[in-house]
């Protein structure tokens, strides 16, 4: 059986379109990582095309978008590895946001695969919550599940207070992000997807009085 644990939603990260006008050829595959991406990528006039997708959610959500979805289910060098070894994709459009983690046009080009890219949205950084600022003045261990490198960096670029924190990464290049800021306990996912960080999220949550951070 369950239990409550206090949770408070702190969003880190607000997404603000960027506007682009449809491309003139639909020929070919789009690259996708983030679910942001597919919003771009339908407003790019994209919708009913091949998606290399980097894991299982954006893959939902470009099928949902009626994308043909191909997910890596893993992280942007899963991605690169599986468009490596297809011997046809045809021309291949990655819709992204301004900031990304990882080069992936860079490490496609390595493996022999070019693209294009389309900039489609910007991550705008938010302030703390002052329910997210009075906790961390506190002395409970708040549990922190951070999901991309930009988001840990906003965490860590606010962090303030004396209270103890259980950081759960989604990958080392997410846990990186942490490493100039005190963390009590640093945990990384076995695997770069939502069920691995819920999975760990909930084991250190050893108490009901523990908050958990929603960002």
């Amino acid at each position: 059986m369950g239990r409550s644990v206090p949770v408070i939603m702190a969003p880190l990260i607000e997404i603000e379109q960027i506007d682009v006008e449809p491309l003139p050829q639909r020929d070919g595959a789009v690259i996708l990582t983030s679910e942001n991406g597919v919003d771009g990528a339908v407003r790019l006039g994209l919708a009913g095309t091949r998606a290399w997708c980097v894991g299982n959610r954006t893959a939902q959500a470009a099928r949902a978008a009626g994308f043909d979805a191909v997910s890596a289910d893993g992280d942007v060098g899963d991605l690169a590895r599986l468009l490596a070894g297809q011997t046809q994709t045809g021309a291949l459009t990655y819709v992204h946001g301004e900031q990304v983690a990882g080069d992936l046009v860079a490490t496609l080009a390595a493996h022999g695969v070019a693209c294009a890219e389309v900039v489609t949205y910007r991550q705008i950084i938010l302030d703390f919550p002052p329910a997210l600022t009075h906790q961390l003045r506190k002395l409970e261990l708040l549990v922190v599940p951070l999901f991309s490198p930009r988001s840990a960096k906003a965490f860590s670029d606010r962090l303030v207070g004396t209270a103890p924190i259980c950081a759960i990464a989604l990958s080392d290049s997410v846990a990186k992000a942490l490493d100039s800021v005190r963390i009590t306990t640093l945990l990384i996912a076995d695997a770069p997807n939502a069920s691995h960080m819920v999975e760990l999220t909930c084991q250190s949550l050893g108490k009901p009085s523990q908050p958990a951070l929603q960002p």
